[in-house]
């Protein structure tokens, strides 16, 4: 009888970088150089991954945009569509209530959270602000009528409660306000269908920003603030302008751009004429990201004349969803060092160090990486599972639909693959979401299928060589250790010299669980006594190993592949091991 060799540490994950000779030479940590839809399970095993199922309606555009606005201690799911609607999920309902539409309609969208609030940003139009629940009761009765959009006030403070783009709510009917002449008098849009007289009024839950870079002592200065690159900092919204330079508000004023008051604007840095990308928070520092390089503004003093933006990777991101915080690192997929880097990492002596390259193992994949969509890359951090996951767009894929995952436990890469076209992937109550071209919103690791379609996964082994170089070697039986608290039903292949045709074997967990010989133990002595041998005396174990050949297993180098692609195929298993491997004498050529 030949030797027995057993894998029951599945964790090394993928590795595509390694060749036949190299990977894998010892059983101890066993890699895989192709797996997908594969995750680990309990100590060592692996298991296929679980699919998504949809959350809410389908909208009727491609999602733009996820976001988890927290209020309170509430959390809301915003959602924003390419034909300019911004949304927030229903829970009652269970569908997306439409909030607000911006007059432009454009592929991309940025929000971060300000004044209890949200501000949105398509790069185009005015910011927005939203508050969940705003129903102010602002001062005095106001009277409006069909006739024109004037609105007068009795009582009223419209000058110092109100700017131009608030909302106002009037008989439950919204209006903008388009501009206010005093504090009894301001006109509105659209113009009202109702004639309302003395009439509480309330400051709704949007506000069109009117965001304009201005000096009131300088009438020539006057500039919209309008920008993808957009985050919150020292209690002022920032935004990387479309003209190349970075403004801020006043602060705590949705409405404050005014330099006179505590604005400002940074002109180009250095000699990067590049654009805004992202604004990220690090630390005690905003890390402005342009196309070519990223920057590090030290704001932490109230003065802004002692702000200092200094120059700090040649690393950087492409969209403002494509950098994140995980891990005690500021992560990125960089177009320039071609890997996925902890762009700024926290060590024991700094804040700002950056890490190296996460995706050693992985790199040869990124030769495949549509490079027109470099900010269509989706890094986002799923808790419970300890994953750092990038959704990437991949010449061979639908949109973003190949998402490489960082175990953190296990310091490996992993692979899934959706079938849906993936337009952004997002966190929402510590559970991972994506947004789809046929404007669905599916949350992932929550089904048997992929929103009804089967879950194609796989997983396979190195190429064993047993360490007999190229002799030819045989087996006399497989073995798989199988979850038995799971359904399991899966294809086992096998490959032989690197060839890519193979023999399959469907195993399935419908058999006894496999039993196992234990000792009498006498209570009174409180020790091992003679081997029994009655039924009463073998033990059910929690697994089922299956037994069987292999076919056509006469080989130098052998490949074992566990696969499915079914609604009824899972796999859970613990491990393997390949029994009777001897030395097969073949003449010489």
């Amino acid at each position: 009888m030949g030797a027995t060799v057993k894998y029951y540490n599945l964790t090394g994950g993928l590795n595509t970088v390694q060749g036949i000779g190299t990977i894998n030479q010892s059983n101890k940590r066993t890699e895989s150089p192709d797996m997908k839809n594969v995750e680990y399970y309990k100590l060592g095993g692996i298991k296929s991954m679980s699919g998504n199922t949809q959350y809410g309606n389908t909208l009727p555009a491609q999602i733009s945009l996820g976001f988890e606005y927290i209020y309170g201690n509430n959390k809301y799911m915003v959602v924003t569509t390419v034909d300019g609607c911004v949304y927030i999920y229903n829970k009652i309902t269970n569908e997306y209530d439409k909030i607000f539409q911006f007059e432009t309609p454009t592929s991309r969208h940025s929000i971060c959270t300000f004044n209890n609030g949200i501000v949105v940003s398509n790069g185009i139009d005015d910011l927005l602000f939203y508050q969940y629940g705003r129903h102010n009761l602002l001062a005095g009765a106001v009277t409006i009528s069909t006739e024109n959009n004037s609105v007068t006030g009795t009582g009223t403070e419209f000058t110092t409660e109100l700017s131009v783009g608030d909302y106002i709510e009037i008989n439950s009917v919204k209006y903008k306000v388009i501009k206010i002449t005093s504090d009894t008098e301001l006109r509105i849009e659209p113009t009202p269908t109702e004639a309302v007289s003395d009439s509480n009024y309330y400051l709704a839950d949007i506000s069109e920003l009117n965001a304009v870079y201005k000096n009131s002592d300088d009438p020539n200065i006057s500039k919209p603030v309008r920008g993808l690159a957009l985050q919150s900092y020292q209690g002022r919204i920032f935004v990387g302008g479309n003209d190349g330079i970075l403004y801020y508000s006043e602060v705590g004023l949705i409405h404050g751009w005014d330099l006179k008051y505590g604005a400002g604007a940074i002109p180009a840095f250095y000699d990067d004429n590049s654009d805004f990308t992202a604004f990220g928070i690090w630390d005690k520092y905003l890390i402005i990201c342009k196309r070519e390089r990223s920057y590090i503004l030290d704001g932490t003093d109230a003065d802004t004349t002692n702000w200092t933006v200094s120059p700090y990777s040649d690393f950087t991101c492409d969209s403002q969803q494509s950098w994140l915080v995980a891990n005690n690192s500021f992560l990125v997929y960089t177009r320039t060092g071609g890997g996925i880097y902890p762009l700024l990492q926290r060590t024991i002596y700094n804040a700002n160090y950056q890490g190296n390259d996460l995706s050693v193992k992985i790199r040869d994949s990124f030769e495949y990486i549509n490079t027109a969509k470099f900010d269509y890359i989706f890094p986002v951090y799923a808790p419970k599972k300890k994953y750092i996951m990038f959704y990437i767009p991949m010449l061979m894929g639908i949109g973003s639909n190949y998402c490489y995952i960082f175990d953190i436990q296990s310091k490996t890469w992993l692979l899934r693959v959706v079938p849906q076209e993936v337009t952004i992937a997002f966190r929402f109550n510590n559970e991972i979401y994506i947004g789809t071209k046929e404007g669905k919103i599916l949350k992932e690791f929550s089904s048997l299928t992929f929103d009804g379609q089967p879950i194609e996964w796989y997983w396979k082994s190195p190429w064993f060589s047993f360490g007999e170089g190229s002799n030819y070697l045989s087996t006399r039986e497989f073995r798989v250790n199988i979850a038995e608290e799971n359904t399991n039903r899966f294809h086992v292949r096998n490959r032989r010299d690197g060839k890519d045709g193979f023999n399959t074997r469907l195993v399935t967990n419908d058999l006894d669980s496999f039993i196992g010989l234990v000792w009498d133990v006498d209570n009174e002595e409180n020790s091992l006594t003679d081997t029994t041998w009655d039924n009463d005396s073998w033990v059910t174990t929690s697994h089922i190993v299956k037994r069987f050949p292999l076919p056509k297993q006469y080989f130098q180098t052998t490949q074992i592949e566990f696969y499915g692609n079914a609604v009824d195929e899972g796999m859970s298993i613990y491990g393997f091991e390949i029994d009777g491997i001897q030395l097969e004498e073949v003449p010489w050529n």
